[in-house]
C-alpha cells in the first residue's frame, strides 16, 4: 500500500510467510522440487529486502559514501579538491596581474607545448606500428597468394609427369 501523503510504503500482509494459500497440501513424492516453496523463499528474501530498506536512512545510490568510503575518507578527498581549485585560482591571479609577457604564463605555455609534443609523438610512434602492422599483413597475405599458386601449378605438372611416364610404361 502505498501512502501518496506521506511518501512511505507499508506492507501488506495477503499471505503470512510460510503459509500454503487454501490450506494445500503437497506430498513431497510428486516429483520436482515444490514451487510453492521457492515462491516462498522468494517472497522471503523480497520482506527481508524490503525490511532493510525501510529500516534507516540509506545514503543516495550516486553519493560517494554509498561505495563503503568513510565520511572521514570523503573529507579528505573534498579537501583535496578544495585545495587544487585554490591553487588554480592562484597561478590564474599570479598570471593576470603580471600581464601577457607573464614568466609564469611562459613557463606554463612551454610545458604544456612539451606534453602536447611528447603526445603527438606517441601518437605518431603508434600510427607509425599500425602501418608496419598493416604492411606486414598485406604482404604476408601476398605470399600465400603466390604459395597457392605455386601449388597449383606443382599438381599440373605432377599429373601431366605422371602422364608421361603411365603412357611410356605402356
Amino acid at each position: 500500500e502505498f501512502d501518496m501523503e506521506h511518501r512511505e510504503i507499508r506492507h501488506c500482509n495477503i499471505i503470512d510467510v510460510g503459509q500454503r494459500p487454501f490450506g494445500v497440501q503437497l506430498s513431497p513424492l510428486q516429483g520436482a522440487p515444490d514451487e510453492f516453496d521457492m515462491d516462498m523463499d522468494i517472497l522471503r528474501q523480497l520482506r527481508s529486502a524490503s525490511a532493510e530498506m525501510c529500516s534507516g536512512q540509506r545514503p543516495p545510490r550516486w553519493s560517494s559514501l554509498h561505495h563503503g568510503d568513510s565520511i572521514q575518507q570523503h573529507g579528505e578527498a573534498m579537501l583535496r579538491e578544495q585545495s587544487a581549485l585554490e591553487s588554480k585560482t592562484r597561478l590564474r591571479r599570479v598570471m593576470t596581474s603580471e600581464g601577457n609577457e607573464s614568466p609564469m604564463r611562459k613557463y606554463v605555455a612551454r610545458n604544456i607545448r612539451l606534453r602536447l609534443r611528447e603526445d603527438r609523438e606517441r601518437h605518431d610512434q603508434g600510427s607509425t606500428d599500425q602501418v608496419e602492422i598493416q604492411q606486414r599483413s598485406i604482404n604476408i597475405r601476398k605470399h600465400l597468394g603466390l604459395m597457392s599458386d605455386l601449388r597449383r601449378e606443382l599438381q599440373v605438372l605432377k599429373r601431366a609427369t605422371q602422364g608421361d611416364t603411365k603412357a611410356e610404361s605402356q
